[in-house]
């Protein structure tokens, strides 16, 4: 997790010393919010009993879980069709389980980012969880955009998100457990106002 995070920071900032001045055109904002299903899981569970011997659960499986998610992303258009920033807010993962998203998000409009037209994105970084557990985070995804004025504009986007977790056992103190991981996967579904 900290190898992609230096990676990010080095691929950002070579991006940035070999763009001419010119390229980067000013500051973008989005508000995003939405709906996310996440629909299989991986897992791997590790503790010890009640009866002193350790016991380890792996697996997979189906299901369904709805959550909501409100994102504020703030970046630089880079040309006409690229922007590049950052984006933090609050979505659910699971039942019972929320996060803090702290990524980097690029983007690219095909027919350019004032123009009404379709879309790409992708996303990733860290996910903060209540119980100061910090796992990964990742989304890409296809859109469509649609300019309402000169400086306002919708985003409405279609994705698949990954989310990393360490997800408390019930019936297993925190003493008692050694790892915890799990990987959530879903669909999500988006509309952003950006200016």
């Amino acid at each position: 997790m900290r190898l992609l995070g230096k990676l990010l920071v080095i691929l950002s900032a070579q991006l940035a010393m070999t763009l001419p001045a010119k390229a980067w055109n000013g500051l973008r904002y989005s508000l995003d919010w939405g709906y996310m299903a996440s629909v299989y899981q991986t897992y791997r569970y590790n503790y010890i009993a009640e009866e002193e011997f350790r016991v380890e659960q792996h697996g997979s499986s189906f299901f369904l879980n709805s959550n909501g998610l409100v994102k504020l992303f703030v970046g630089t258009t880079i040309g006409r069709h690229a922007e590049l920033g950052m984006f933090s807010g609050y979505e659910g993962i699971r039942q019972d389980r929320r996060a803090v998203p702290l990524c980097l998000r690029a983007g690219w409009a095909f027919r350019g980012l004032n123009t009404d037209g379709p879309m790409c994105y992708a996303e990733g970084g860290a996910a903060l969880h209540k119980d100061c557990a910090t796992s990964g985070l990742g989304a890409a995804g296809l859109g469509w955009h649609c300019q309402l004025d000169h400086g306002c504009g919708l985003d409405f986007k279609v994705g698949v998100n990954v989310c990393g977790d360490h997800p408390p056992i019930k019936g297993v103190s925190k003493e008692s457990l050694r790892k915890s991981d799990a990987i959530y996967s879903g669909i999500s579904f988006t509309v952003g106002l950006c200016f």
